[in-house]
């Protein structure tokens, strides 16, 4: 082999490192970008869910009476709603999340009677919302530390 196909081989295994490392940028640059998009929706949709459980707060402490019960009635389906959009999370390398989403699920069947049930809820008082202040302080907290 002579020298100047020596040469034309050593420029040839460069230009085709210089591709693959190349390619190799690009799908590390692709795979980044998806882990910060998943991180980012499940940041999103966990703050949704704070944000609506804080919701679900508020109108618990403003009950009275029959808008007021309008008004918990509408939070806790949002509320459900939001605890739905978590759910989709992959939540085996996070067992806090799914320990605050199991809390919440026991809250929410013994409530639900209760909220949409024939009979009149108690009016306000830190006893009506079963828990749920406990719950919001609590799990808001286990919420953002499960993202960690």
């Amino acid at each position: 082999m002579s020298s100047f196909q020596r040469s034309l081989l050593a420029i040839a295994l460069c230009l085709g490192l210089l591709v693959s490392m190349t390619l190799h940028r690009e799908d590390l640059r692709e795979a980044e970008s998806e882990a910060m998009f998943s991180a980012s929706a499940t940041m999103w949709k966990v703050s949704e869910l704070v944000f609506e459980g804080q919701a679900m707060v508020t109108a618990i402490a403003e009950h009275r009476g029959a808008l007021g019960l309008d008004a918990i009635r509408l939070q806790f389906d949002i509320l459900w709603s939001r605890i739905d959009v978590v759910q989709q999370i992959d939540l085996e390398r996070r067992p806090q999340i799914s320990a605050v989403l199991a809390q919440l699920d026991a809250w929410r069947a013994q409530w639900d009677p209760v909220v949409f049930g024939p009979g009149e809820m108690g009016r306000g008082g830190r006893h009506y919302g079963g828990g749920f202040y406990d719950y919001h302080a609590d799990g808001t907290k286990t919420l953002w530390d499960g993202l960690g």
